[in-house]
């Protein structure tokens, strides 16, 4: 089935129509954590290495050395080799993953909803790391979107809106001027000062603004303008903490520099805490949990790879999975580890 291409990780998966909620389950913490905090391993540092004096000459019958090398001690040990991934927890997820896809395709692509709606929801989706389930549907949807693209902006005042769909045009490839923003602006060709007060609205700009090409100055504008305010945002009693905290999280890396699973995993717990869709945050919490049991399996795998080549570490997992961390590339991780 389809979901078993792209899933992740939970032993018991509660009934939300019981009004549990589902667990949001992450193993996170069986990695080293100080190397998981800049979300990135493309740095690696120089090891040093301890030289020893070993061998012998037999013909000579006197014993000689040579220089061996040592590495230091693995950081990531294979305490992961002791992690559950049964293949009843990929049937109980994939089941239920199959079992809310129709209603998730249902609610993207309904008569009832307008274009803008649909981009909206699409852009939930990315957010929420389920967007690879539709990817047909949403192309269908964008293409529709595009060919009425000044209908869509015609009279739109909202900042957040205009931002979401700029945002997911470019993602999908779609040329859009970045000039849909220049009705933000005053006459002194500076961007209003009451958008301050549309904290939603300037945390999409702030995103947004990291998709220009050169030479788009207003989006360079944007970037400087919502950078300086949402710091002074985060910090204020009367900013939700659920907000501030999604704020902070924007600022110290946007979502697009982030590994698409860590920004997730960050925008579920953001989406939970604000007026949301039961079964939309459902659907996003099995797709994570999915894949976390799909990453923890080939993460066991490569520790057993370590013991006999001796090169194999989970580290460069990490670096693989950045580039390619959807279950169904799972193949391709393996290979560019080995």
């Amino acid at each position: 089935m389809e979901a078993a291409r792209m899933g992740f990780r939970a032993k018991t998966l509660p009934h939300l129509g019981n009004g549990t909620r589902l667990p949001l389950k992450t193993k996170l913490s069986l990695f080293p954590m100080h190397l998981l905090q800049n979300h990135t391993t493309l740095s690696r540092r120089s090891t040093k290495l301890n030289l020893c004096v070993k061998g012998c000459s037999k013909t000579s019958g006197v014993e000689s050395s040579r220089p061996l090398p040592h590495s230091a001690p693995d950081l990531w040990g294979d305490h992961i080799l002791s992690v559950p991934t049964e293949n009843s927890e990929f049937d109980t997820l994939e089941t239920e993953i199959e079992s809310i896809k129709p209603k998730m395709r249902n609610m993207l692509m309904s008569s009832h909803k307008t274009d803008k709606e649909r981009i909206c929801l699409i852009h939930l989706l990315i957010c929420l790391g389920t967007f690879h389930y539709f990817e047909k549907e949403i192309e269908e949807i964008l293409e529709q979107a595009f060919r009425k693209l000044d209908m869509l902006f015609t009279d739109e005042d909202d900042l957040e809106t205009t931002a979401i769909m700029f945002e997911v045009f470019r993602l999908y490839g779609h040329k859009i001027s970045c000039d849909v923003f220049d009705r933000f602006k005053g006459v002194d060709a500076k961007f209003k000062e009451h958008l301050v007060s549309d904290v939603r609205g300037m945390l999409q700009l702030y995103e947004a603004a990291h998709l220009a090409t050169p030479f788009e100055t207003i989006l360079d504008e944007a970037l400087s303008f919502t950078r300086y305010h949402l710091e002074s945002l985060a910090g204020q009693q009367a900013t939700a903490p659920h907000i501030s905290r999604h704020i902070l999280n924007a600022l110290y890396k946007p979502r697009f520099l982030k590994m698409e699973i860590i920004a997730a995993r960050e925008y579920i717990h953001f989406y939970q805490k604000e007026g949301h869709d039961e079964t939309l945050l459902k659907f996003a919490k099995l797709n994570f949990n999915f894949c976390q049991l799909h990453y923890v399996r080939e993460l066991k795998t490569l520790t057993k790879y370590v013991g006999l080549l001796l090169f194999i570490f989970p580290g460069e997992f990490l670096i693989c999975t950045s580039f390619s961390t959807l279950p169904k590339l799972m193949r391709f991780r393996l290979k560019t580890e080995r």
